[in-house]
């Protein structure tokens, strides 16, 4: 839901994940603070595109016992990468279901209706032929995401 959430740009962050620390056991509790998406209906070579991009902002709200100190240089660009990295790929796993049943549940069809008009009222013209062309829509995701170190000690 988190993720359904993120990419329609739903602000309101609350949802939390565990992630691994890069390079160390263990985990953090990563919470969402808030959340921003933008999506892009582009052409290219001729079809649509979605560039879709989702920016997370987050706290670490725990870690697991097993987990060592935050306080290294770099670790929470490293847990951010991590956390990044697990949005994108859920999102595609989410993409590709939907795409799979031509289920446009993101309405990535309503932006190449209003982006691309002519592209529209040329090729697609009706919600079925939307459906068709949807399970072969080139999605671009770019998820980002900024750790904020508020609720914990990190030490």
């Amino acid at each position: 839901m988190g993720f359904y959430m993120a990419v329609m740009g739903i602000k309101q962050g609350g949802y939390s994940a565990f992630t691994p620390v890069p390079g160390q056991p263990g985990s953090v509790l990563v919470r969402s603070r808030s959340r921003d998406a933008q999506i892009d209906a582009v052409l290219d070579h001729g079809q649509p595109k979605i560039k879709l991009f989702i920016h997370v902002e987050a706290d670490i709200v725990e870690k697991t016992k097993n987990t060592r100190s935050l306080n290294q240089p770099g670790l929470l660009k490293d847990i951010s990468a991590e956390v990044s990295d697990r949005g994108k790929n859920t999102i595609k796993n989410i993409l590709a279901m939907t795409q799979k049943n031509g289920s446009d549940i993101f309405g990535f069809g309503e932006h190449v209706r209003a982006k691309l008009p002519d592209y529209w009222n040329t090729h697609i013209k009706t919600k079925e032929n939307w459906r068709k062309k949807f399970k072969e829509l080139d999605v671009e995701i770019n998820f980002t995401t900024t750790i904020r170190r508020v609720g914990m000690s990190l030490g």
